[in-house]
């Protein structure tokens, strides 16, 4: 299983842009997404616990994307996203999808897409 690359927030008290402590999760120069192909599973690294996600689907044609349902005390059921051809956004509270054991939310696809994740705070 391939892991998707997440954008995160860095904590850095000595940063004059800091927020509450918290440095904002600044994009800058080019963000290379996960390429994802079809019926093959792939892992987010969740270490960050109970923060929302925003992920970026880019699709060549419509898919369906499956966030695979956690084992936390917060988890869901598996969600399906029906993802458009071209660029689909959506958010999650990670605590929802991730697995205790692995630290991951595994996450599948009918179609090849390109996602993006960036950590939100």
């Amino acid at each position: 299983m391939a892991d998707i690359i997440i954008s995160r927030q860095q904590y850095d008290a000595t940063d004059a842009n800091q927020v509450n402590g918290w440095k904002p999760n600044v994009i800058s120069g080019a963000i290379t997404g996960t390429s994802m192909a079809s019926g093959t599973t792939y892992e987010i690294p969740a270490d960050f616990k109970d923060h929302k996600t925003v992920f970026v689907i880019q699709a060549e044609s419509n898919a369906n994307v499956t966030f695979k349902a956690g084992d936390t005390y917060h988890a869901v059921k598996d969600l399906m996203v029906e993802c458009e051809a071209g660029t689909n956004i959506i958010w999650l509270d990670s605590a929802d999808f991730i697995n205790n054991t692995t630290g991951k939310i595994s996450v599948e696809t009918s179609a090849a897409v390109t996602m993006f994740g960036y950590e939100m705070r």
